[in-house]
C-alpha cells in the first residue's frame, strides 16, 4: 500500500512539472518559430507564426517592416532581430501588438503607426487581462497610445523608447504591481507615464522629456502606494512624488512634483515646464503652493483631486495646459492671485467644489477664463480678470448659490458670464463687462440674482424651454448697458417701458409698450419670453447680436424698428402669429428669422437687404406664413424657407449673391407675383420641395431652378407661362409625352417628359437655359444657350437624351443622377460646344485619352480613361464623371466655372492629380456618393467651397513624405513632421489636417504651391524636307524643340500650289512623314506642318517643296530556272524561270528553240512551257527566254541542252495475243460447266422423299 502511494505521488509530482514546463515562457522544452529572414521554412507573417506557436515557444523576427496587426492570445516569447531594424507598422489604424495572455514577453521591436486622428485611439502595444509580462527594449512611437496595460498585473515595462506618441506613452490603467525602469519617455501628448486607478506601481530611473507623469484614481491606495523616486527624470529635472508626508518644502529643482496624502507641504518657487501634469495633489490638505511659473503641460499645470483647505497664490500657468488650475472634488481651497494665460482649454475649472474661493486672478487668453461645473456650489469667484478667451469669461453650468462679484470680464468671444443649467440662486453682481458676444447669457437656468453690473457693448440675454428659464430671475436696473438701465420686466399686464433703456428683457408679459428706445451696441437690444401682444415700435436696435428677439412668445408687433448691423435683426423662436413690418434690417448675419415651429408669422413692408447670409430666413416646420411686399436685396439670400404653406408675393428679390427665393424641403409654399432680378445664380430655387406654386413672377438675368433626387420634387409644381424669365415665358412642363417647346421661350424646364423636342431657342442669360428632370428621350438641337448662372443644359435623372449642335458661352452641360442609366445613354456629340471648344461625352468608353482643347469633358461608365493637359474654363462644370472608375484626371486647369470644377457622382477608384482648381463658383471638386479616389497634389486657390466629399471615404492626400494639396485657405502652421506631424522640424505640410466636408480631410496640407509645368502649345516642327516621286511627295521632319508640357497627339500637314498658300491637308498621329498621293506630275506642291498637343496646334514649320514627275523606263529581267546549262533532256519536258518588272508589270514571256520562232510561255512572273523533244534530233539545242513590259524586252537569257530521246522499238507479233485470249475463254467455259453439274445435283437430292424411321411395338 504504501510503494502504491509513493508511486501515485511521484506520478502527480510529475505531471506538476510537465504542467510547469508547459506554462512558463521560458520552456527549455518550446520550439522557435523564424519569420523573415532567408532560412527554409520561416515564415512571412508574424501573426502566421504566433497562430502556429504552443504555449512557451519562441517567435524569432528577423529585420524587416512587417504591416501588421498582432494577437497574442498564448504565453510565448515575441523576439526581433533588434529594434531599429525590426518595425512592426500598423499603418494607421487599430492596435498594432494585443496581448491577452500572461507570460508574453516582447522585446527589440520597433512599433509604430495605431491608429490616430479618430474617435478610437489605438495602441502601440496593448496588454489586457494579461499578467506577468515583460515589454523590454522595444521603440514604442508615433502611434496614438504607446503602452496601454489595463486590468493586467505584476508587469515589467524596462529599457523602451516611448515617444511621439499623441495620447500618452506608457498608461497603467486598474493594473497593480506593475514596474516601469529605465524607460526614455519623450514628447508623448498628455503624459509620459501615466498610473490610473491602479496600485503598488514601482517607477524608477526613467528619462522623461517633454512630458512626464500622470497620477489619478479615486481611491487613496491608489494614490499612496507607489514607489516613484527621484531617479525619474522630466527634462533633466528630477521627480518629487511625496506619499503621507507631514510638513516640508519640496526641493526647488523639480521636473515635476506628485504629492499623495500630504499635509502641510511647501511648493514654492518651482520652474516646471514642458512637461504633463507639472504640480499634483491628490487627498492632501492644508499645502500651499506658492510662487510658481508652470509653462507648457500637456494636461493640467496645477492640479488638485479630493484636496481640501490648500492655498494655491501668485502662481504663472501659461502656455498650452490643458487645464491651468484643474480643481476636482476638492473644497475650501483658496486660488488667489494667480496668473493663467494661453490654455488650450481651461484656465481655472473647479468640478464637484465647494466653498472655494478664487480671487485676484487673471484667466486670459484661454479657451474659457473661470469654469464651475458639476455641483460646484457656494464658491465665490471676486476680483478676477476673465478677458479676451476664445470661449466663454466666466462659466458656471450646473451649480448653484455661487457669487460671482467684482470680476472685470471683457472681449470674450461668447459670453462674459454664462450661468448654463443651473437651478437656484447664483449671485452675479457688480461685475464690470464689456465686448463680449453676450454680457452675461442665462441659459436653461432658474433663479438666479443680477445686480449692479456695468455692461458695455454687451447685455444680457435670456434662453429656455420653460417659463421658469425667464420669469424667475431677480434682474433690476441697477444693471446699466452703454450706461443705460437694463429693463427686465416679468409676469406684467400692460404699461410702457421708460425712455432710455439701455436694454429691454420681457418675460411673461402682456400688452406691454417697448416704443422709441435706442437699444444698440449690445447682445439683445429687445427680448421677449412666453410675452403676448405687446407691441415693439420705433426702436432702433442696431450693431447688437440679436436686435429683436422673441422666444415662445405671440401676436406681438414690431413695426417700424431698425434692427442693423447686428448678427441677426430680428430673431422669432418657436412664437406664433406675429406681425413684423416696415422695418429697417440691413447689414447684419441674417437680416429676420424664424424658427422652430413659428406658425401664421406676417413679414410684410420690411426693408432687408445688405445682410451677410440670408434677408428672411424661415425654418423648422412653420406653417402659415406671409412674406408680402419687402425689399430682400443685396444679401447672399434674399428668401430662404424651410417652412410648409407660406406665401411669398409681391417682394422684390434681387441682386442676392446666390438665390433671390430659396425653398428646400419646402411643401405647399406660394410665390406670386415677386421680381426677382440679376441674382448670383437663381431667380428662385426649389430644391427637394414639392408642391410648390409658383405664378406671374418676373425674373431677369436670372431664372428658376429645379433640383431634388425625388420625382415629386419636380413634377408637382404649378408653374404657369405668365413667369418669365428676360420677358419671354418660361415653359414648364410636367409629364407630358411628345410634342415641341414653342419657340421664343426665356427657359425650358420638362418634368417627368418623354419626347419632347427643344429646338431653335434662344435662353441665355438666366440660371438654366433648359432643365430636365426624370426625363426621357428628349431632343435638344441647335440652340444658343449664353451667360446662365448655373447650367447651360441641365440633365437630372434623365435618360436618352438626344443633344447636337447646341452652341454654349459661358455655361455648358451638367449630368446628374443615381442611376447608371442617367450618365451613359445620352447621344451627345462634339457639335455641342462650350466657348468654342467642342464637348466630349464619352460613354462605355474603357482607356483612352480625351483629346486636347476640349470645353468641357463628361464620362459615363467609363473605365481607364485619362483627361490630363486640358485648360477648362468659364463654363457650367470643367469635368464630370459618373459611374466611372479607375480614370486619370491630370494637370488640368480648371477654372471660374459657374459650379464645380471637377464634379464626381457615384465613382470609384479614380485618380485626381496635379490639377489647378481656382474661382468655381461652388466647389473645386466636389465628390458625391463616390468611393476610395485619391485626390492629391492639386492646387485648390480661391474656389467658394475648396472641395466637398459627400458620403464618401476618399483619400485627400498621397503617403508621406509626398504629401497632399495645397489650399490657400489653410491656416496651419508647419513645426512638425512626420507620418504623424509630431516629430521637430519643418516638412512643408501643415501640422494638422485640412479639414474636408464630411470626411478625415487632408492629413498633410501642403504649404505653397504644388509647382507642375502650365501646359502650352508646342513649338514648329523643324528640318521640314520634301521630295517627289511618280505621283506623290514625301515630305518629313523633327520633332518640335518643346512639346509644351504636353504630350504631342498628332501633326497637321497643309499643303498648296504656291508658296504661302498653305491650307489644311490632313491630321495624322505622332509620326514624323506623310506620304502624299494621287498628285500631277510636274506641278509643285508646297507643305507645313505644325504639331497638336493636349491644348492645342503650335506654330508652323518652314515650307518645303517638291514637284512630282515620271520615271524614264526600266526594261524588265527574265531568267531561266530548268533546265540547266548542260543538262540532257528527253520526251515532253516543261521549261519554266522567272521574269519582274522594276517600275512596271511584266506583260509575257517568250522562248524560242534555236534559231526558231518566238513562242508565248504560260505565265509571267513565273513562266513555263511544255517542249516535246521528239520534235528536235538528238543533240545540242540552244533554248532563248525574253520578258516584255509594253515597252521593252528585257536582254535574252539562254541555257545549251542535249536532246537525248531512245530510237523507237519493234511492234511485237498479234499471235500472242490471240493466244492469251484464247486461253482465258476455255478457263471460264470449264467453270462454267462445273456450277452448272454442282447446282443440278443439289436440286435432285432435295426432291428424294426422307428415309421414315421404324417404330417400336407399344
Amino acid at each position: 500500500m504504501r510503494k502504491a502511494s509513493v508511486f501515485i505521488v511521484s506520478i502527480l509530482i510529475m505531471t506538476v512539472f510537465n504542467l510547469v514546463l508547459t506554462v512558463l515562457p521560458e520552456n527549455v522544452g518550446a520550439s522557435t518559430h523564424y519569420v523573415g529572414g532567408t532560412g527554409p521554412g520561416n515564415y512571412t507573417s508574424i501573426q502566421d507564426a504566433i497562430s502556429a506557436s504552443n504555449p512557451g515557444d519562441t517567435v524569432y523576427v528577423f529585420g524587416g517592416t512587417y504591416y501588421e496587426h498582432l494577437v497574442v492570445d498564448k504565453p510565448l516569447n515575441l523576439i526581433g532581430e533588434a529594434r531599429d531594424v525590426t518595425i512592426i507598422d500598423g499603418e494607421g489604424t487599430g492596435n498594432v501588438i494585443y496581448v491577452t495572455s500572461s507570460w508574453v514577453n516582447i522585446s527589440q521591436f520597433t512599433v509604430t503607426g495605431s491608429e490616430w486622428f479618430e474617435s478610437f485611439m489605438g495602441n502601440g502595444i496593448k496588454l489586457y487581462y494579461a499578467h506577468n509580462c515583460r515589454v523590454v527594449d522595444n521603440n514604442v512611437s508615433s502611434n496614438s497610445h504607446g503602452i496601454w496595460i489595463e486590468m493586467s498585473d505584476n508587469n515589467t515595462i524596462v529599457g523602451n523608447i516611448v515617444s511621439w506618441n499623441s495620447e500618452g506613452g506608457i498608461s497603467i490603467y486598474n493594473s497593480d504591481n506593475i514596474t516601469v525602469a529605465n524607460n526614455v519617455a519623450s514628447w508623448n501628448n498628455y503624459r509620459g507615464i501615466g498610473v490610473i486607478a491602479s496600485r503598488n506601481s514601482k517607477i524608477i530611473n526613467n528619462v522623461m522629456t517633454g512630458d512626464g507623469m500622470s497620477l489619478g484614481g479615486v481611491n487613496l491606495d491608489e494614490w499612496n502606494t507607489h514607489t516613484i523616486d527621484t531617479s525619474n527624470t522630466v527634462n533633466g529635472k528630477p521627480v518629487y512624488y511625496w506619499k503621507n508626508a507631514t510638513g516640508g518644502m519640496v526641493p526647488g529643482d523639480a521636473g515635476q512634483i506628485l504629492l499623495a496624502n500630504c499635509t502641510g507641504v511647501l511648493v514654492e518657487n518651482q520652474n516646471i515646464s514642458n512637461g504633463s501634469f507639472s504640480i499634483t495633489v491628490g487627498f492632501s490638505q492644508n499645502n500651499t503652493i506658492l510662487d510658481n511659473t508652470v509653462t507648457s503641460s500637456g494636461g493640467s499645470g496645477i492640479d488638485l483631486y479630493r484636496s481640501d483647505n490648500n492655498v494655491l497664490a501668485n502662481n504663472t500657468v501659461l502656455g498650452g495646459s490643458s487645464r491651468g488650475i484643474d480643481l476636482d472634488s476638492s473644497n475650501n481651497n483658496k486660488i488667489l492671485n494667480n496668473t493663467i494665460s494661453e490654455n488650450t482649454r481651461y484656465g481655472i475649472i473647479i468640478g464637484n467644489g465647494t466653498d472655494n474661493t478664487i480671487s485676484n486672478n487673471s484667466a486670459l487668453d484661454n479657451h474659457y477664463g473661470i469654469t464651475l461645473h458639476s455641483s460646484s456650489d457656494r464658491n465665490t469667484v471676486i476680483n478676477n480678470n476673465a478677458s479676451s478667451n476664445e470661449g466663454d469669461g466666466i462659466r458656471l453650468t450646473s451649480s448653484s448659490k455661487n457669487i460671482v462679484s467684482n470680476n472685470t470680464i471683457a472681449n470674450n468671444q461668447y459670453n462674459g458670464i454664462l450661468l448654463e443649467f443651473n437651478e437656484d440662486d447664483n449671485r452675479i453682481e457688480n461685475n464690470t463687462i464689456s465686448g463680449n458676444l453676450y454680457g452675461i447669457g442665462i441659459v436653461y437656468s432658474i433663479g438666479n440674482t443680477i445686480l449692479n453690473n456695468v455692461m458695455e457693448e454687451d447685455g444680457i440675454f435670456i434662453w429656455g424651454a420653460l417659463l421658469e428659464h425667464w420669469n424667475t430671475h431677480i434682474i433690476d436696473t441697477s444693471n446699466a448697458v452703454n450706461g443705460k438701465p437694463v429693463y427686465y420686466w416679468k409676469n406684467v399686464t400692460g404699461g410702457t417701458i421708460p425712455a432710455g433703456a439701455g436694454q429691454v428683457l420681457l418675460a411673461n408679459c402682456t400688452g406691454v409698450l417697448v416704443e422709441s428706445q435706442n437699444v444698440s451696441n449690445g447682445s439683445a437690444g429687445i427680448g421677449l419670453g412666453f410675452s403676448s401682444t405687446n407691441i415693439v415700435v420705433n426702436n432702433t436696435a442696431r450693431n447688437n447680436t440679436l436686435g429683436i428677439y422673441l422666444q415662445t412668445s405671440t401676436s406681438n408687433t414690431a413695426s417700424n424698428n431698425d434692427a442693423s448691423g447686428s448678427q441677426k435683426g430680428i430673431y422669432v423662436w418657436s412664437s406664433d402669429d406675429n406681425i413684423i413690418n416696415n422695418n429697417t434690417i440691413t447689414d447684419c448675419g441674417d437680416g429676420f428669422e424664424i424658427y422652430s415651429s413659428s406658425d401664421g408669422t406676417v413679414i410684410t413692408n420690411n426693408t432687408i437687404h445688405s445682410n451677410d447670409r440670408n434677408g428672411i430666413l424661415v425654418m423648422g416646420q412653420s406653417y402659415g406664413t406671409l412674406i408680402a411686399n419687402n425689399n430682400v436685396s443685396h444679401n447672399e439670400r434674399g428668401i430662404y424657407l424651410r417652412s410648409f404653406d407660406t406665401t411669398v408675393a409681391n417682394n422684390t428679390a434681387s441682386w442676392n449673391n446666390l438665390d433671390g427665393i430659396y425653398l428646400y424641403g419646402a411643401r405647399r409654399n406660394k410665390l406670386v407675383n415677386n421680381t426677382a432680378s440679376q441674382n448670383g445664380r437663381h431667380g428662385i430655387n426649389l430644391f427637394s420641395s414639392s408642391n410648390i406654386t409658383v405664378l406671374d413672377n418676373a425674373l431677369t438675368e436670372n431664372g428658376i431652378f429645379l433640383e431634388g433626387e425625388s420625382l415629386e420634387h419636380w413634377n408637382t409644381h404649378t408653374i404657369n407661362t405668365a413667369n418669365t424669365m428676360n420677358g419671354k415665358p418660361i415653359y414648364y412642363w410636367k409629364n407630358v409625352t411628345g410634342g415641341t417647346i414653342p419657340a421664343g421661350a426665356g427657359q425650358v424646364i420638362l418634368a417627368n417628359c418623354t419626347s419632347v423636342s427643344i429646338e431653335n431657342q434662344n435662353v441665355s442669360d438666366g440660371s438654366a437655359g433648359i432643365l430636365l428632370g426624370f426625363s426621357s428621350r428628349a431632343r435638344i438641337v441647335n440652340n444658343v444657350i449664353f451667360s446662365n448662372n448655373w447650367d447651360g443644359i441641365g440633365l437630372y435623372s434623365s435618360t436618352n437624351s438626344t443633344i447636337l449642335n447646341n452652341i454654349m458661352n459661358n455655361d455648358g452641360l451638367f449630368v446628374d443622377g443615381g442611376l447608371r442609366e442617367h450618365w451613359n445613354t445620352h447621344t451627345i456629340d462634339t457639335s455641342n460646344t462650350v466657348n468654342g471648344r467642342p464637348v466630349y461625352y464619352w460613354k462605355n468608353v474603357t482607356g483612352g485619352a480625351v483629346p486636347g482643347g476640349a470645353g468641357q469633358v463628361i464620362l459615363g461608365n467609363c473605365t481607364s480613361v485619362e483627361m490630363s493637359n486640358q485648360n477648362i474654363d468659364n463654363g457650367s462644370t470643367g469635368i464630370q464623371l459618373g459611374f466611372s472608375s479607375g480614370n486619370i484626371i491630370l494637370n488640368n486647369f480648371i477654372s471660374s466655372h459657374n459650379r464645380d470644377g471637377i464634379f464626381l457622382r457615384e465613382s470609384d477608384n479614380n485618380t485626381i492629380k496635379e490639377n489647378n482648381m481656382s474661382l468655381n463658383g461652388n466647389h473645386g471638386i466636389h465628390l458625391s456618393w463616390s468611393t476610395n479616389n485619391r485626390i492629391y497634389h492639386n492646387n485648390f486657390i480661391e474656389n467658394v467651397e475648396q472641395a466637398r466629399d459627400y458620403w464618401g471615404s476618399n483619400q485627400w492626400y498621397d503617403d508621406y513624405p509626398s504629401g497632399g494639396n495645397f489650399w490657400n485657405d489653410y491656416t496651419g502652421v508647419d513645426e512638425k513632421s512626420g507620418p504623424r506631424q509630431n516629430l521637430p522640424s519643418a516638412d512643408g505640410m501643415g501640422d494638422t489636417r485640412r479639414h474636408v466636408p464630411s470626411v478625415l480631410g487632408d492629413l498633410y496640407p501642403l504649404m505653397s504651391h504644388f509647382l507642375f509645368t502650365i501646359p502650352s502649345v508646342p513649338s514648329e516642327p523643324r528640318n521640314l524636307q520634301a521630295s517627289a516621286g511618280n505621283g506623290y511627295v514625301n515630305v518629313t521632319w523633327d520633332v518640335p524643340v518643346s512639346d509644351g508640357g504636353s504630350i504631342i497627339t498628332n501633326y497637321r500637314v497643309y499643303r498648296g500650289e504656291s508658296s504661302g498658300s498653305e491650307d489644311f491637308l490632313i491630321q495624322i498621329g505622332n509620326v514624323l512623314e506623310h506620304n502624299d498621293t494621287g498628285l500631277t506630275n510636274g506641278q509643285t506642291y508646297y507643305y507645313k506642318v505644325s504639331a497638336v498637343n493636349g491644348v492645342g496646334e503650335g506654330s508652323k514649320s518652314n515650307e518645303a517643296n517638291a514637284t512630282p514627275s515620271a520615271p524614264a523606263n526600266q526594261p524588265p529581267t527574265c531568267t531561266i530556272a530548268s533546265p540547266i546549262s548542260g543538262a540532257k533532256i528527253a520526251g515532253t519536258y516543261i521549261i519554266s524561270g522567272s521574269a519582274s518588272d522594276p517600275d512596271g508589270t511584266v506583260q509575257r514571256v517568250e522562248i524560242r528553240i534555236d534559231e526558231g520562232a518566238w513562242l508565248l510561255a504560260t505565265g509571267t512572273s513565273n513562266w513555263n512551257y511544255n517542249w516535246n523533244t521528239t520534235t528536235q534530233p538528238n543533240g545540242p539545242h540552244t533554248i532563248y527566254a525574253r520578258s516584255y513590259d509594253g515597252i521593252d524586252n528585257s536582254e535574252e537569257v539562254n541555257v545549251t541542252i542535249t536532246v537525248d530521246n531512245p530510237p523507237p522499238q519493234e511492234p511485237q507479233q498479234d499471235w500472242f495475243y490471240v493466244a492469251i485470249a484464247l486461253v482465258t475463254v476455255i478457263i471460264v467455259l470449264f467453270l462454267l460447266i462445273v456450277l452448272i453439274l454442282l447446282r443440278r445435283r443439289k436440286r435432285t437430292e432435295e426432291e428424294e422423299p426422307p428415309e421414315t424411321e421404324a417404330k417400336e411395338p407399344l
